[in-house]
């Protein structure tokens, strides 16, 4: 493993903010993301099961081709979410399926040491931001029936409207993979991280690394999700720590229970 601890080395508590993506970072590679939580579930109707992989397995395909031009990309990521949000309102989809579909034993698990990741960000007050091109309520809907939607998380992601329970129609995603450093911060967010200049960045795509900003101090980790060496040295290029199966949160934890 990267030696944690040297780069972890000028790192100060109380100058601190996380910023996160959620899908396979928090949660663990193997678990439903917050978009498939509402597609691959018996809570809903076959045919829209059906269809939402036939959409899912076409852009997943884009999404992860490094041949791909960043502006074809962009493109296709927009796509791909309106899609989704297009096909939950043809069904229409309630907010109470999709909390059932979320809250249901297994359907979404978090990575190994993420439960104390996040439970030592609230512990010393350091605010975390959750940025996700997934689904905002599957997201919060889950940390809540964990304990974990502390007042220090903070989750920037695609919102649902709904209207009478049922998913309103004509939505647009806002938020993709390929856009993470166009998102803009509410007051509340701002706030919080105004005094703070030192960023702990963690993703498992190579678009999480622009969740960053330009004016702070960022050390981003990846969690490698391929063997290919074409990906892996364009993870390389992007972040500091690229890590595979191994206790990243755990790892990250120890360092800082140091400076605490």
């Amino acid at each position: 493993m990267t030696d944690i601890k040297e780069k972890l080395k000028n790192i100060k508590i109380d100058n601190l903010y996380i910023i996160s993506d959620f899908d396979h970072t928090l949660t663990a590679p193997t678990s439903l993301s917050s978009s498939d939580v509402i597609s691959k579930n018996e809570v809903f109707p076959l045919e829209y099961r059906r269809k939402h992989d036939e959409i899912d397995n076409y852009y997943r395909k884009i999404e992860k081709d490094l041949t791909i031009t960043k502006e074809v990309k962009k493109k296709a990521m927009q796509e791909w979410n309106d899609a989704v949000m297009n096909l939950l309102a043809e069904y229409k989809i309630t907010e109470s399926e999709i909390n059932e579909a979320v809250n249901q034993k297994d359907s979404m698990t978090l990575r190994e040491g993420a439960k104390e990741f996040i439970e030592f960000t609230h512990k010393n007050n350091i605010p975390l931001i959750i940025i996700s091109a997934g689904v905002k309520l599957s997201i919060t809907s889950f940390l809540q029936n964990h304990h974990l939607l502390y007042d220090n998380v903070f989750v920037v992601s695609n919102e649902i409207e709904f209207e009478n329970g049922i998913v309103k129609p004509g939505q647009k995603a806002l938020l993709t993979s390929q856009n993470k450093n166009r998102v803009v911060y509410p007051k509340q967010i701002n706030q919080a991280i105004e005094k703070r200049h030192q960023v702990l960045l963690f993703g498992d795509n190579l678009g999480d690394a622009l969740m960053a900003p330009n004016d702070k101090q960022v050390i981003k980790f990846a969690f490698q999700y391929t063997k290919e060496m074409p990906a892996i040295m364009e993870f390389q290029k992007l972040f500091d720590v690229l890590e595979e199966d191994a206790p990243l949160f755990k790892e990250v934890i120890k360092v800082l229970k140091e400076k605490c």
